[in-house]
Parts: structure tokens; sequence; C-alpha cells
């Protein structure tokens, strides 16, 4: 992890004691999980869709919902038991990755600082 206001980066693994926790129809919370003055968490909600939020970059909050289904890894046929959840942020824009897949993108209010 690189936690600076103006650029960096979260990376880390979501997981659940249901090996099928991914698809299945239970809702499962992760965090929220705080670090130097930085706050993050997702959901999987119980229609398959994610939710999850951030905030830090930029001194703003992030909030990324609608999210329709946790993607499988690059050239895996299916979502496994480890979902990776990554947010970084660079340039005004805050991105979500899961599972190293693009879902979702949002823009700081104000211009980022140098």
């Amino acid at each position: 992890m690189i936690l600076k206001k103006y650029g960096g980066f979260i990376q880390t693994w979501l997981h659940a004691k249901d090996d099928d926790w991914t698809t299945n129809g239970e809702t499962y919370r992760f965090g929220p999980y705080t670090d130097r003055g930085f706050e993050w968490g997702a959901v999987k909600h119980s229609d398959g869709s994610v939710a999850a939020h951030v905030t830090g970059p930029f001194g703003q909050s992030f909030s990324f919902t609608g999210i329709a289904r946790i993607p499988p890894s690059p050239g895996a046929p299916a979502p496994g038991r480890r979902v990776n959840l990554m947010i970084e942020w660079k340039e005004g824009v805050v991105r979500l990755r899961l599972n190293m897949v693009g879902v979702a993108t949002a823009e700081a209010v104000t211009a980022p600082q140098s």
C-alpha cells in the first residue's frame, strides 16, 4: 500500500469462510479498515452486486455502487474464493479494480495538489 493523499493505492485480498461466497445469496461485509488516516471497505450483497468505499484520496470520500458482480481474474473461468481488491488514485481519478479488472472510476471534486 502507498497511502498518500494525492497518489497511491490500497491492495488487499477479500475472502470469507464460505467457499462459494462470491456467488451465493448471502451478504458479506469487509471492513471498514483503517490505516494512516485512510478508511476503506467493501460489501458483496445477496444479489451478487458489489459496493466499495474509500476515504482519504485527495482528502475526499468515494463510494462505488452498482457493480453487477465480482469478475473472475483475467483468464479464469469464474471468481475464486479470494478476491483481489485494489483502489488506486492519481491525477484526480480514483479507480476500483476487482481481480485486476477495472470495475469503477470516480473523479475528485477539486483538482489534485502537486
